[in-house]
């Protein structure tokens, strides 16, 4: 693998090395310093660890090809793993008005959360490898006030985030947020 293989190239190598069948969906996680998220299809594996190393005070001279796989867990590793696997936190939900799913390593909205979109009122989603909310699932929160989207390494605001007419606080911080004018939060007025 060299440092521009990206996500999206490196991923049907994975599978058919490791006999995963085509119905099944694998995705390519990266964990570091204690958090968990989704590698995006065109980001470079390789790279990523090599700046990491880099950023650590590694260079070429300190054999930076003698460190592999297991001898670098204590500063980045990569998992390979089902998009259908939830790391060993069970979801339980006691109530759905204030909903706390923080560093459960979810990718998607729990389903018992989606039917009872309507009900929800702070909903704190920090720490998961989490891109992307449905846009139906947020037009489905008419009480939503409180929304925690911190420590998720996003890169941008997600979309659907602008649909949320009831939101009075959204938290995003610890992410890589560069630019918060495409996030169009500025058309929701109630936001503290």
């Amino acid at each position: 693998m060299s440092l521009s293989t990206t996500v999206a190239e490196l991923v049907p190598s994975l599978n058919e090395k490791l006999f995963i069948p085509k119905h099944e969906t694998y995705r390519l996680y990266v964990r570091e310093r204690g958090r968990e998220r989704l590698l995006g299809m065109t980001e470079k594996p390789a790279n990523l660890i090599k700046r990491r190393l880099e950023h650590h005070g590694y260079d070429a001279n300190d054999g930076i090809i003698l460190l592999r796989g297991d001898r670098l867990s204590f500063l980045i590793r990569l998992i390979y793993r089902s998009s259908l696997f939830t790391p060993d936190k069970q979801v339980t939900i006691n109530s759905f008005e204030n909903i706390d799913l923080e560093g459960r390593a979810l990718v998607a909205i729990p389903i018992a959360v989606h039917k009872s979109a309507e009900k929800v009122i702070s909903l704190k989603l920090s720490g998961n490898p989490m891109l992307e909310i449905p846009l139906d699932f947020v037009q489905s929160c008419t009480s939503l006030r409180d929304l925690r989207l911190s420590n998720m390494s996003m890169k941008t605001v997600p979309r659907s985030v602008q649909h949320v007419a009831t939101l009075r606080k959204l938290d995003l911080s610890s992410n890589r947020i560069g630019n918060l004018e495409q996030a169009f939060l500025d058309n929701n007025s109630c936001l503290e």
